[in-house]
């Protein structure tokens, strides 16, 4: 009797899948976009500076805190596909991409704090 084999890629990745589901959320702080301090049912309207640094430094440590753990996720995730290819060349070509990429964010991230520091210094800033 022949009976054909079947494939079943979810099958072998929906360990793999529920483990980063779960994991990401722990590792990336869902604070990250929160307000330190201040009363979050102040809405006076005025136009000062403060509300607007706020908003800035929330927005570069959402953007900080996502390139970290992108990247790191990418490299890991390209590194994974390229080690276990075999011998199907599209899918180690893939995950080659995958891993450059999450190597690039990851320098990114990196050089960003670099400069983002430096501009700090230059002005004289904490």
């Amino acid at each position: 009797m022949n009976t054909l084999r079947t494939f079943r890629p979810v099958k072998s990745i929906s360990t793999a899948l529920i483990a980063l589901l779960v994991l990401v959320p722990m590792m990336v702080a869902p604070v990250a976009a929160q307000e330190v301090g201040g009363d979050p049912d102040d809405v006076t309207g005025d136009a000062s500076t403060d509300n607007f640094e706020g908003i800035l430094n929330n927005m570069y440590d959402v953007v900080m805190t996502g390139l970290r753990y992108v990247g790191l996720i990418a490299l890991a995730a390209g590194g994974v596909l390229y080690f276990t290819a075999r011998k199907n060349s599209d899918r180690a070509e893939n995950g080659m991409k995958i891993g450059i990429g999450g190597v690039a964010l990851t320098l990114f991230y990196f050089g960003m704090n670099t400069v983002i520091g430096l501009l700090e210094y230059i002005a004289g800033g904490a």
